[in-house]
């Protein structure tokens, strides 16, 4: 498995633990954001398949994930978690340029959360307290498998803006983040000249196909 599927599906999958229910007034805002979305997504799971159920997936999906912003973080801009300086490739775009690979990174990181779904309904979420970080709230769990033990839990920070509404913008497990992860491979497709903005599109139009 390459870079840029393992990556990508860790990082993913990491965003769909279950989450135990909690009420607003005994935590802060932000690690209540993350769980009462989650309950949500893994209720509408829970549903017989449909195509009914499928279209309120993707809307819980959309309730707790920013995916505008997660793509703009993955062209540097802003600069993701963990990169302090970077070349902002989303202002280099044309128009037509940013629609194109928003709508088909959307749509990647959209199937590749769906495609996880199922694996995660054996985990539980442990919610482990907030943060302000560059801009952001971070907020950390611990995600622990229920029918292994052995399993050893993994660590995943959720960020979380609340610049329109609270939306979670980028995830890291164990400290790698998703959307850095994403900006080293496409920075450095982006700045090859015999490579550039069409062979990310193929390389992202390729990975549709492929999953």
């Amino acid at each position: 498995m390459n870079r840029f599927t393992s990556s990508t599906l860790a990082l993913l999958a990491s965003l769909l633990f279950a989450a135990a229910s909690a009420s607003a007034g005994d935590e802060p805002a932000a690690q209540y954001f993350v769980k009462k979305n989650h309950d949500q997504i893994m209720e509408t799971l829970r549903l017989a398949p449909s195509p009914a159920r499928d279209a309120k997936l993707d809307d819980a999906m959309g309730k707790l994930i920013d995916f505008d912003e997660v793509v703009a973080r993955a062209f540097g801009e802003p600069c993701p978690q963990g990169v302090a300086k970077c070349t902002n490739h989303w202002a280099e775009f044309t128009p037509k340029q940013q629609v194109e690979v928003r709508d088909l990174l959307k749509k990647l990181v959209q199937k590749q959360y769906r495609k996880n779904l199922q694996k995660t309904l054996t985990y539980e979420l442990k919610m482990g307290g907030t943060k302000p970080l560059a801009g952001l709230i971070r907020v950390r769990a611990e995600a622990a498998s229920t029918t292994d033990a052995r399993e050893a839990a993994v660590r995943i920070d959720y960020f979380v803006t609340d610049v329109r509404g609270q939306r979670v913008v980028d995830v890291a497990l164990e400290g790698s983040s998703m959307t850095k992860n994403y900006y080293e491979q496409f920075h450095k497709m982006l700045v090859r000249p015999e490579q550039g903005f069409v062979h990310v599109v193929k390389k992202i139009k390729e990975k549709l196909s492929a999953d």
